[in-house]
């Protein structure tokens, strides 16, 4: 089952704040022309920071 689903994914706020996130990572303007055409989460249940915190974890206890 998805989290979010549709309409989370149309929510022009959460687009605009991707949209400027990767125009940041680039290095480029956040008006350089990057579209959004497809969100969707990544595979797996776990979220990237549930990684993270469960490596640190794991790491902690070495």
């Amino acid at each position: 089952m998805k989290e979010g689903g549709a309409a989370e994914a149309k929510d022009p706020r959460l687009i605009a704040a991707i949209c400027a996130a990767i125009a940041a990572y680039r290095g480029e303007a956040a008006e350089s022309g990057i579209r959004v055409r497809k969100i969707e989460r990544a595979a797996g249940r776990r979220t990237a920071w549930n990684l993270a915190g469960l490596n640190e974890a794991m790491d902690s206890r070495r």
